[in-house]
């Protein structure tokens, strides 16, 4: 594919715009550093088939560890960190109360409870201090994930192309794909298109405001 040329101004305009929202996502999210601003390929190479006129995109890099320390969760993350915390505790109650040398066996014998049946209130002072250091380093061990904003280029030739002229297509998101950050992975939040025409400050502006709501903050 043809790189699409929207002019300098243009350009200069929209790398910048990306720049202030690098900006806004380390602070506002806390990821790890600001994220750099990336052209998008547009052409194809060994076995990769472009079919975009070019663009760019920043990918703020987190993770359901520090997402949690420092109370920053996207909407996106919030069911994939309920449920590392559901399975963090059942792991933890396998452990601490599945074996026949465990201190607790007594009391679930005494109480005809099974292990699902503990819930953290049946815990004392002691063995919550350790379920939740468990929990940390469950957390601690994986669980990346992205905030992504990408605007992609479409050519008015491109089949891909919605408007009939040249324009580019905003995107922003969370990729939950833990181990790669695969595009599988992304859940997209914000979704708009733009006729280069049409691209200056005030729009940018306007999706900056969409896309910070979308994303939860």
């Amino acid at each position: 594919m043809a790189k699409l040329d929207i002019g300098e101004a243009k350009t200069t305009l929209l790398k910048e715009w990306f720049e202030g929202q690098a900006e806004i996502i380390a602070q506002d999210w806390d990821t790890f550093g600001t994220p750099e601003v990336q052209d998008l390929p547009h052409k194809s190479c060994d076995g990769f088939h472009c079919r975009i006129n070019g663009g760019f995109q920043i990918r703020g890099w987190s993770s359901l560890y520090a997402a949690e320390g420092s109370g920053c969760i996207p909407k996106a993350i919030e069911p994939y960190l309920e449920s590392a915390h559901r399975d963090a505790f059942n792991d933890w109650k396998a452990e601490a109360f599945g074996g026949p040398q465990r201190r607790s066996t007594d009391r679930l014998r005494r109480s005809q409870d099974t292990i699902e049946d503990i819930t953290w209130d049946d815990l004392d002072e002691g063995e919550q201090e350790a379920a939740s250091e468990y929990e940390w380093e469950y957390l601690n061990e994986g669980g990346d994930f992205w905030f992504v904003i990408r605007a992609t280029f479409y050519a008015a030739d491109n089949f891909r192309n919605e408007s009939g002229e040249d324009e580019v297509h905003f995107l922003a998101g969370v990729n939950t794909d833990f181990t790669h950050g695969r595009d599988k992975g992304l859940e997209i939040d914000f979704s708009h298109n733009v006729p280069v025409a049409k691209l200056d400050a005030a729009i940018l502006h306007t999706i900056a405001f969409d896309i910070s709501q979308r994303l939860g903050q």
